[in-house]
């Protein structure tokens, strides 16, 4: 509220500049002859915002069996996806199949990537996921997509 105040007051004083009256023409009128006479968008903090918005960067997080890495990477060359990432090796844990905590009870280990990318690319890396754990089901693999922002 207080922000469009101020734009409708930048707007009069313009208009008082060039001799217009501000109650004769609509503030879209008076726009878009100041947008022509001085040539900048006023309103491009929102637009600005919103591009950002389309713009941001996921981070995809894929937890898997070691057992199944040699398939994870097979699947992103042949898909063109996941070239730039980070590998983590021996991951222990415990999720929704059996643990993997490298010891001489649960002796296997868990490995992890975390890619950054676009959405788009994000969404491929998800169905792929998917498909491996169909070709996998009691492998235990785990895929997490969170919004990310580069500084």
């Amino acid at each position: 509220m207080a922000r469009h105040f101020y734009y409708v007051k930048f707007l009069q004083s313009r208009c008082d500049l060039l001799n217009l009256h501000i109650k004769e023409k609509s503030i879209m009128k008076v726009q878009t002859f100041l947008l022509t006479f001085y040539g900048r968008n006023f309103m491009s903090e929102e637009k600005e915002k919103k591009k950002e918005a389309k713009d941001v960067m996921r981070r995809v997080e894929i937890i898997f069996s070691q057992a199944v890495e040699e398939d994870v990477f097979e699947g992103f060359k042949e898909q063109k996806i996941g070239s730039h990432y980070s590998k983590i090796s021996a991951v222990t844990g415990s999720g929704f199949s059996s643990p993997k905590l490298g010891d001489a009870i649960w002796p296997q280990l868990n490995e992890m990537i975390i890619v950054y990318c676009k959405k788009s690319e994000a969404e491929k890396i998800v169905d792929f996921v998917k498909d491996l754990r169909k070709k996998y089901p009691v492998e235990g693999i785990a895929c997490f997509v969170s919004k990310a922002k580069i500084k």
